[in-house]
């Protein structure tokens, strides 16, 4: 995980290919990193129902690139606080400029798996001799996803604070 960081963030960052951020400790350890850069997704990517009636060209995207947590903080959900960043940073630059999907190159079986926990899903139009796995999750889902799980804390605190009807 360092070697990458170490090697090819910072070029990736200069070259502006991709931003590399990272989940830091107190004690200022680097416990997981992802990448982000933009990505023309191919409708034929994309399962019709997703497409928003789009036909033809391309959908504007993000790739999540290079994702990965320090081994030694393995079983302690590092990757569920990672993802929780790496949506939470995604959200951010649709501020910014307009993306349908989040998407991803899964490079292992069980690494689909993974993934899909957090809700995305396979290509349809995988490659057969392809070695890594397209997937893709549309912005409205993560959108939902973060304002179910993140409400401002006045409006928790309100929350808790209500009486029951």
């Amino acid at each position: 995980m360092n070697e990458w960081l170490k090697r090819t963030a910072l070029s990736n960052q200069k070259r502006d290919l991709s931003r590399v951020h990272a989940l830091v400790c107190g004690d200022g350890a680097v416990r997981g990193f992802f990448s982000l850069s933009p990505l023309t997704l191919a409708v034929d990517d994309v399962a019709k129902k997703d497409r928003g009636g789009i036909k033809h060209g391309g959908l504007h995207s993000q790739l999540l690139g290079r994702f990965a947590t320090d081994l030694s903080v393995k079983g302690n959900n590092m990757g569920g606080l990672l993802m929780d960043l790496a949506f939470e940073k995604y959200l951010e630059l649709c501020t910014l400029t307009a993306n349908k999907f989040l998407c991803l190159h899964a490079k292992e079986d069980w690494l689909v798996g993974y993934y899909q926990r957090f809700g995305f899903q396979c290509s349809p139009n995988q490659i057969p001799e392809s070695t890594t796995t397209l997937m893709y999750l549309k912005t409205s889902a993560i959108q939902a996803y973060w304002n179910e799980n993140h409400l401002p804390a006045e409006v928790e605190s309100a929350e808790a604070l209500s009486p029951a009807s």
